[in-house]
């Protein structure tokens, strides 16, 4: 199965390009059978990628949708909202940092898609940026778009 990996920046500077871009890439993920999407919601760009994810899953009823979550979370109407937007979740027994969040996201995607500036970096996305690409994983900056 293969598998794709959306995190990024807490805030977006020119929305609406970015959703461009990002509708475009998805769908051609989409076309080069990627069928399994994680996804973190902690950032403004992991809730665009969640958007669109929502609107692509009514055009191709077969893309796994995987919400990542980095908290022991077992309130049982918490998990039913999110199980209404998402195909599964994940969610981890440890409060993890949020570099320890994506480093389980990419070593389970074998393309990284992230939306942050390289000018002023979150420490976690540029920790988790330099792990993926030390690990082969190839990385898709939208930002840069």
């Amino acid at each position: 199965m293969k598998t794709c990996c959306f995190f990024g920046d807490v805030k977006i500077k020119d929305i609406s390009h970015c959703y461009k871009l990002l509708y475009a890439l998805i769908d051609e993920m989409i076309a080069k059978k990627y069928t399994r999407f994680l996804l973190a919601d902690d950032s403004e760009f992991g809730a665009m990628a969640i958007e669109s994810f929502i609107i692509f899953k009514v055009k191709y009823h077969h893309i796994e949708r995987v919400l990542v979550q980095s908290v022991n979370f077992y309130d049982p109407y918490y998990i039913k909202y999110f199980e209404r937007f998402f195909d599964s979740l994940l969610f981890k027994n440890l409060r993890l940092t949020p570099f320890e969040q994506y480093k389980n996201m990419i070593d389970n995607s074998s393309i990284c898609v992230v939306y942050f500036d390289e000018n002023v970096p979150s420490i976690d996305i540029k920790k988790a940026v330099q792990y993926a690409k030390e690990h082969d994983k190839k990385v898709l900056n939208l930002h840069f778009k």
